[in-house]
């Protein structure tokens, strides 16, 4: 039996048709593609072979896996913790009504911003912060002053309910 030789990559770029049909199997394109539009593979130790799946259907089948994967993770979510996703679908309720308007960051004045809920047992209660502070905020790596604009904030808040 004849050794299969592999090319290097640069052989691999150059060797073959100029045009591949889309091998992709579930809902595949099947369009001849310019060979620009399949990326190149490492195949184990022995070289490099052409993809047989064009970037676009290769793009296509990622983000359905990825979309599957972080449904599943909302999902758990949501039965894990019933109180923090009523909370959230209340406040975004109020925000869709205008009674909760949509502010800088607390700390940065960042326009870009998420809600933040100090207590879950009152879900009309938000504080909004850019996603840097509130990351921060929830692994306790704010500095000083910041928390003290947070604490500040909550005591405020906190005063009319």
């Amino acid at each position: 039996m004849a050794k299969k030789i592999f090319p290097s990559r640069r052989q691999c770029e150059t060797y073959g048709a100029d045009e591949i049909e889309c091998q992709e199997k579930h809902r595949g394109c099947g369009k001849t593609l310019p060979k620009a539009e399949f990326s190149i593979k490492k195949y184990g130790t022995k070289g490099f072979k052409r993809n047989r799946i064009c970037n676009a259907c290769q793009k296509r089948k990622s983000n359905v896996r990825n979309y599957r994967t972080n449904k599943r993770r909302r999902i758990k979510a949501r039965l894990d913790h019933p109180e923090r996703y009523m909370a959230r679908c209340i406040a975004a309720n109020l925000m869709r009504k205008g009674i909760i308007v949509k502010e800088n960051c607390l700390i940065c004045d960042c326009y870009e911003v998420e809600k933040h809920h100090p207590d879950y047992d009152y879900p009309e209660i938000v504080m909004f912060l850019c996603r840097e502070h509130h990351t921060d905020l929830h692994l306790n790596r704010l500095d000083e002053e910041a928390m003290e604009k947070v604490e500040a904030k909550v005591e405020e808040i906190f005063a009319h309910v």
